[in-house]
């Protein structure tokens, strides 16, 4: 089965309206995610876990959720911030470079985490070949950007740490972010 969907998702990968419905189904998965408390989901990839990303917003300060797909690397979380090959990065990413501490929910179970964003070489590329064997479309994605994919490593946070306090509410409000 997985290496059924991983040639679907190559043959498909190119098309630019393929990344057009995945960014509408993205939405689609996270409503349902949340509402279902991550148990029911759009988005599956065999190989890959999907999950809720709950980030502050860095310039609102209000959180903001997104459905993503990851891989596991040991406890932690590995992501990739395709935006399905856009020229730009997703909004999520931006808010996880502003302030790193976020909430993730898999299978119904959230915790807190601490974002880092990957930007050793050796390391990026060890991260982005587990992503591509998991979901070949990520060599697509990167083949129409002329931006380097982010990659993020979420790292589960003990609940007894202390709550961060890096991205306090602005004093003003903001729709963008």
């Amino acid at each position: 089965m997985k290496a059924a969907w991983q040639r679907l998702l190559i043959l498909i990968g190119p098309y630019p309206w393929a990344a057009a419905i995945g960014r509408r189904t993205a939405h689609a998965d996270a409503l349902l995610r949340r509402w279902s408390r991550g148990r029911i989901g759009l988005i599956s990839v065999h190989g890959m876990t999907p999950f809720l990303l709950t980030t502050t917003g860095r310039t609102s300060g209000l959180p903001r959720t997104s459905a993503l797909l990851c891989v596991l690397d040991g406890p932690d979380l590995i992501v990739a911030g395709s935006n399905f090959g856009r020229p730009h990065h997703p909004h999520w990413s931006a808010n996880l470079v502003a302030c790193p501490a976020a909430r993730v929910q898999i299978r119904g179970v959230a915790h807190r985490a601490r974002a880092c964003l990957v930007t050793d070489t050796a390391e990026h590329h060890r991260l982005w070949t587990l992503l591509v064997a998991a979901c070949p479309t990520y060599d697509t994605y990167a083949a129409r950007t002329p931006r380097r994919i982010r990659i993020f490593r979420l790292s589960p946070v003990s609940n007894r740490a202390t709550r961060s306090t890096c991205c306090p509410k602005p004093d003003h409000p903001a729709t963008s972010d």
